[in-house]
């Protein structure tokens, strides 16, 4: 995986700063009872989920792909998934795999981390990707409910 993803913004003025703050996602932090050993956690298992993106991006498009709620929210005009907004979301989703497990979880970090919640949203939903999608947004309660089957998979 390289930097020139298509879309892929991160540490670039062409990120929309955080709305939250570094004191407040160290709040957050505190009430998740994050540690340094959690993030030395993420940091070794960067390394070995390297050289498996392609095959975890492979297992979670077929979970996705197989609840039509989920897939819906890459439909195209004509109500169809995009092939080319899912191909575009994909390079960035297995570059997001790697970013959640990189420190530093720094300024960079938390704007991105805002961007990617941007796109799932009315702000920015498929305009990365020049997408007019019938989906404005990821309903909150898919993305929750995603929680549990992306990290346990």
């Amino acid at each position: 995986m390289t930097d020139t993803i298509p879309g892929y913004t991160k540490g670039t003025p062409a990120v929309t700063p955080a709305p939250t703050s570094m004191a407040e996602l160290a709040e957050l932090c505190d009430v998740l009872l994050w540690t340094e050993d959690d993030s030395a956690a993420l940091q070794r298992a960067r390394e070995v989920l390297a050289d498996q993106v392609e095959e975890i991006l492979d297992l979670w498009y077929g979970y996705v792909g197989s609840k039509a709620p989920l897939v819906a929210t890459f439909a195209g005009p004509g109500g169809d998934p995009d092939p080319h907004y899912l191909a575009a979301v994909r390079a960035r989703f297995g570059r997001w795999i790697l970013d959640t497990c990189s420190p530093p979880y720094d300024q960079a970090w938390l704007d991105y981390a805002h961007e990617i919640g941007r796109r799932h949203a009315r702000a920015a939903k498929g305009r990365t990707d020049g997408v007019e999608s019938p989906s404005a947004v990821v309903p909150i309660r898919y993305l929750v409910a995603l929680i549990f089957p992306i990290t346990s998979t």
